[in-house]
């Protein structure tokens, strides 16, 4: 059911989590949020539809980074809003995916 859903989406907004996978496996365009897991190794780009993958250690504000750690509780609260309306925006206008 999850996956019928997602692939009604015309993009789907995530952390590194299963919704997020899914969408990726039925071809749905992703904005991946990533934290404290490295978007290298689990980020959505294997997918077949495109993806924008916003890491709180390349898109937070210089003053607000920290090196990635796995006790780092606000790492996405760190991405700010308007880059990731700007991703989910580029993707619905078909720009394809965005490197942040």
């Amino acid at each position: 059911m999850l996956a019928a859903t997602l692939a009604q989406c015309a993009v789907v907004v995530g952390g590194d989590s299963g919704p997020t996978h899914l969408a990726v496996a039925v071809g749905t365009p992703v904005v991946g949020l990533y934290g404290v897991t490295d978007s290298a190794r689990t980020g959505p780009r294997w997918g077949p539809a495109p993806a924008t993958v916003l890491d709180f250690n390349e898109v937070a504000p210089p003053h607000t980074r920290r090196p990635r750690h796995n006790t780092v509780p606000d790492a996405l609260a760190r991405i700010p809003t308007r880059a990731t309306a700007d991703a989910v925006l580029a993707l619905l206008r078909g720009g394809g995916a965005l490197q942040e």
